[in-house]
């Protein structure tokens, strides 16, 4: 089952950076670094991670994790593609983020 979401979360997310590329070159490219932990989770949340988690998640609080996530996985040494890295945290540390 584990193998099953990880596959689904690094899609969702690769979708997820793809839409956002599309995104940015649309708009006026202010603050769209500091910004882009929230869009992320908006997006995340309106295309099923819910579901593929099974736990429910507030934007905020994803946001958050996300942005952290994100700082951690840039000071490693990781190998693994951000969304395989990505997917294995949204997964395994995730739901003890949002209790």
């Amino acid at each position: 089952m584990a193998t099953d979401q990880v596959s689904q979360l690094v899609s969702l997310l690769t979708k997820t950076g793809a839409a956002h590329r599309d995104y940015i070159e649309n708009i006026e490219k202010v603050d769209v670094d500091y910004r882009w932990p929230v869009w992320y989770a908006a997006y995340l949340l309106d295309h099923d991670l819910e579901e593929i988690l099974g736990v429910e998640i507030d934007r905020t609080s994803l946001a958050g994790f996300i942005a952290e996530m994100d700082g951690v996985y840039k000071e490693s040494s990781s190998e693994e593609s951000w969304q395989e890295y990505y997917a294995q945290k949204l997964l395994f540390e995730l739901p003890q983020w949002v209790k």
